[in-house]
């Protein structure tokens, strides 16, 4: 989506995220691990606790899970990225994460326990979830933040993280998600002009039908917020039949917006066209007017410069030093037409 919507990405992606079936949707359809088949709804716990530091609370957010795979426990950390920017300390702050988040593990387990030989830590797998509208280009292993590690091999810290990437999603791999709220939210994150979107909301309100009513709940929040962060004509109005359930009207209304935006674009098209010509023929004239009094210019000075029987370099000197006006003034000199 274009970079207007950066600001309100918190709330509205982190709402979706928290949401189990979502969640799973994204680990068993998406990122389809062979461990991702042993989880379930049960097997989640969502974490009310929240890691992200002071510098970055305007560039990030983060949905916290704790789960157990046969016995095995797991913290998934997914980090929201909400700035359009790519930045290329991601994995540095990825490993700041990771220290809190064992941190806190660490000081909120029995003190006798975490003593012993056997205590283990949960292992972590970051998850990124990014939609901006640039091409990802930070390496997902940190290793490669460090210089030359390929020469200490082993030594240098080795953890690389998933990427999930919301502009990345064909439509197969929507179609894929068992999540429909989380396919029909991606896809209208994909929106990069107020056509694409309308037509991608009207794709999504069809989806609508099928979803519960924590998913129902998401997506209108979702819709609202759009409706804060954007200034798209008559959003708002179709938030509300949406909210209310009048899925027809809201699908009509779409309709006609969609055939608008052609209409204006059309006009807009011709009407730059129009004046781009104008525009152009000005141009045109004015240059046209300037080239002629150059080459007139031009023709004087060569016949000048025959009359007087002087080098081209030597009618520059005397053009340059003032001394040409005296001379032309003697010879009461009048070029020919």
């Amino acid at each position: 989506m274009s970079d207007n919507y950066r600001k309100p990405h918190d709330k509205r992606n982190k709402e979706v995220f928290r949401n189990k079936k979502a969640f799973l949707s994204l680990l068993k359809d998406h990122i389809n691990e062979p461990w991702t088949k042993d989880l379930n709804e049960d097997s989640l716990r969502l974490s009310n606790k929240t890691f992200i530091l002071q510098d970055f609370s305007e560039k990030e957010a983060d949905v916290v899970y704790e789960a157990e795979i046969n016995g095995t426990k797991i913290i998934f950390y997914i980090l929201l990225e909400i700035q359009s920017t790519v930045d290329y300390r991601m994995s540095y702050r990825l490993i700041l994460y990771i220290v809190e988040i064992l941190r806190d593990y660490y000081n909120n387990a029995d003190p006798k326990l975490r003593k012993r030989k056997n205590f283990k830590f949960p292992v972590v797998i970051p998850i990124v979830y990014y939609c901006g509208s640039r091409r990802w280009t930070v390496p997902l292993n940190v290793k490669e933040m460090f210089e030359a590690p390929e020469m200490f091999g082993k030594y240098v810290m080795n953890l690389e993280y998933m990427l999930v990437n919301a502009n990345s999603f064909d439509e197969n791999e929507l179609e894929k998600l068992s999540s429909r709220v989380l396919a029909m939210i991606i896809l209208l994150e994909q929106s990069k002009s107020e056509e694409e979107f309308f037509g991608n909301l009207q794709l999504s309100l069809a989806e609508s039908a099928k979803f519960d009513n924590e998913e129902r709940r998401i997506y209108d929040l979702f819709i609202k917020i759009i409706v804060k962060a954007h200034k798209y004509k008559n959003v708002e109005e179709i938030a509300k039949l949406i909210n209310e359930d009048r899925v027809k009207e809201a699908d009509s209304m779409l309709c006609d917006l969609a055939k608008n935006i052609k209409k204006e674009r059309k006009l807009l098209f011709a009407k730059g066209r129009e004046e781009g010509i104008k525009i152009g023929e000005e141009i045109g004239e004015e240059k046209g007017i300037k080239i002629g009094e150059e080459k007139g210019k031009k023709k004087s000075y060569a016949e000048i410069a025959k009359t007087l029987n002087i080098s081209s370099s030597k009618f520059n000197e005397l053009l340059d030093s003032g001394k040409l006006a005296r001379i032309i003034e003697s010879l009461d000199y009048k070029p020919t037409t």
